[in-house]
């Protein structure tokens, strides 16, 4: 279970890789298209006195941040899953180790009623044999 949590954390911080860093295009006349990685777009925070221009930027940055909100929810749900994961993990590993003290508690107890039985029986036969004896 630990290394499903672990599998889980990992895919979604790649998806939030993924889609923080693969490339945004945006649909416009006249122009390329191309804003590159969400993130890089985001950080830059562009402006051009150019109005066509200034649109192209606006239109990549919001791009970009609604690119950037999927891969928090991509991390924000990965982390999630590892921790919900873990802490079941965490609480199958308390059961199982509850289960094994309940079994050696009871092998314990069922030797040491063995033992007293042996003992009551040895008892038993010594004090017929002085009787008899």
């Amino acid at each position: 279970m630990r290394q499903l949590a672990g599998v889980v954390g990992s895919l979604g911080l790649l998806l939030a890789a993924f889609f923080a860093l693969s490339p945004v295009t945006v649909d416009v006349p006249h122009h390329d298209g191309r804003c590159g990685p969400p993130l890089v777009r985001y950080a830059a925070q562009e402006h051009d006195d150019d109005p066509n221009e200034q649109a192209v930027i606006d239109a990549c940055e919001a791009k970009a941040e609604d690119q950037l909100v999927v891969a928090g929810i991509a991390a924000g749900v990965g982390t999630l899953g590892f921790v919900v994961l873990r802490l079941i993990a965490g609480r199958h590993a308390v059961v199982e180790r509850r289960r094994r003290r309940a079994r050696r508690q009871r092998a314990d107890d069922e030797a040491r009623q063995a033992a007293e039985h042996q003992a009551e029986l040895e008892t038993a036969a010594a004090r017929d044999a002085a009787l008899r004896g």
